[in-house]
């Protein structure tokens, strides 16, 4: 008797475990050196740059942030390309000058998302581009898209 083998894709599940721990919330971290360099630090970690307050121009280099002792305040983050997820939005927390976000919302390969869940984005008022794609659970696309396009006439949707 012959057993076929089974191909189990390793490569995708360590990729998504390194992002989970990439995002995840150090609460020690943050006390030490207050939210908004906690922020930064989650932020350009993982891809996003930051500008602080008064300055010029966005960080892009991690080993730029300033000093530790220098109290900084983030203004802008650019987190276009960045790989952010909902587990270190916590780092938000106490970040109170942040102005604006730029950045692209993608929801890709998440398995409990149901429509529901896509519909809530509907609160987004300032979202300019959402990709959506490879949702086991969403059940209807097309209903799911009608209702974030009439309430998100300016943003960019695509369901896959």
């Amino acid at each position: 008797m012959i057993i076929p083998r089974l191909h189990i894709n390793n490569s995708r599940r360590f990729w998504q475990w390194l992002n989970i721990v990439w995002n995840r919330v150090d609460e020690d971290r943050i006390a030490a050196v207050g939210p908004d360099r906690a922020c930064a630090e989650w932020l350009m970690r993982n891809g996003a740059y930051v500008k602080w307050t008064g300055a010029a121009e966005y960080l892009t280099d991690y080993n730029a942030l300033p000093p530790e002792g220098m109290t900084r305040h983030i203004e802008e983050i650019d987190a276009t390309e960045s790989s952010i997820m909902h587990y270190g939005f916590k780092h938000f927390y106490g970040c109170k000058h942040i102005k604006k976000f730029f950045g692209n919302l993608q929801i890709i390969s998440c398995g409990n998302i149901t429509d529901e869940g896509i519909k809530s984005l509907k609160i987004l008022s300032k979202l300019r581009t959402l990709l959506i794609a490879n949702l086991p659970y969403l059940k209807n696309k097309e209903d799911c898209l009608l209702t974030l396009k009439s309430s998100l006439p300016s943003c960019e949707i695509e369901i896959n």
